[in-house]
């Protein structure tokens, strides 16, 4: 069988599990569900926010922040992103391999002692008090951060 003879087979197949289904469910699909603005702006924060911590972490090393074995790949919150006061703070978030990211993510009270030791005690304390106040961002507060992030990578800092 030559290749369009096997995708039209499987778009056959494709149409007729469709009209069967249309037979045994009459009833309209669901609409995909639109997310809010707020939510838009936030994902948006976070793409911004992890790339610019892995061009800025890339800069002193290509290598994990945490392990320093394996190339970094992912932008790692010391503080849980739940915490949104230091969500976007460029003092929590440092590059790491995907192992040191579900690892730490699974056991953070393990790892607390850990990150006091490689980066600093002192800023560590300082997020984690930072991160007990509670803040919530509007659209407009969102919009900001991110034009803070593109132009800190639009500069290069």
């Amino acid at each position: 069988m030559s290749i369009s003879a096997i995708i039209a087979r499987a778009k056959e197949r494709k149409a007729k599990r469709q009209a069967k289904s249309l037979t045994l469910f009459p009833f309209p699909r669901k609409k995909p569900k639109r997310h809010s603005e707020w939510r838009k702006w936030r994902d948006k924060c976070d793409r911004l926010m992890s790339m610019w911590v892995r061009i800025r972490d890339k800069r002193i090393s290509a290598y994990c922040r945490i392990c320093g074995n394996r190339l970094a790949t992912l932008a790692y919150h010391l503080i849980p992103r739940s915490k949104y006061a230091v969500r976007w703070d460029e003092r929590c978030v440092v590059a790491a391999c995907l192992f040191c990211n579900w690892g730490e993510r699974n056991n953070r009270l393990d790892y607390r002692e850990k990150h006091r030791a490689i980066f600093g005690a002192d800023v560590y304390d300082a997020l984690e008090l930072e991160s007990r106040r509670l803040v919530k961002y509007s659209v407009a507060d969102l919009k900001a951060i991110a034009d803070g992030i593109q132009a800190k990578l639009a500069g290069g800092r």
